[in-house]
């Protein structure tokens, strides 16, 4: 099955970057914010280099793709999104160059194939109180 979700990535006009989910099912459904899970960055989201702000976009993608976002990453053990967020943000995140106002998207399923890619059994992973792994299968 293939993933209709996509992320949308967009250089705020004034400062920072904030991230929205499209779940793509329907055009009526509005987007949804990508919480920010603060781990690396107190400062918020950031893209274009391979900083704190960008792990910490890269973390919040993951957490919500994997529906880990209740998730404590500093006192839970480590979910699929804090243990690839490092390898998320050097793959989609790090080289995402944005002008004020510009946005990016990122698929569902490239997200699902990085996954797949570097871990593999990251999909038979059910996070807390979920009963099917299998949300964003592709």
């Amino acid at each position: 099955m293939l993933s209709t979700i996509t992320y949308c990535v967009k250089r705020l006009l004034e400062k920072g970057v904030e991230a929205w989910r499209h779940d793509g099912l329907r055009l009526s459904d509005p987007p949804v914010r990508v919480k920010h899970i603060v781990y690396h960055s107190p400062d918020g989201f950031e893209c274009g280099y391979g900083g704190s702000g960008p792990a910490d976009l890269a973390l919040s993608i993951l957490a919500d793709f994997t529906d880990e976002t209740e998730r404590n990453p500093r006192r839970d053990r480590p979910g699929v999104a804090m243990r690839n967020h490092q390898e998320f943000k050097w793959r989609f995140i790090a080289g995402l160059s944005l002008r004020p106002g510009e946005e990016k998207y990122i698929g569902g399923n490239d997200i699902a194939a990085m996954l797949d890619q570097i871990e593999p059994e990251w999909r038979s992973e059910k996070p807390k109180g979920k009963e099917n792994g299998d949300e964003h299968a592709s």
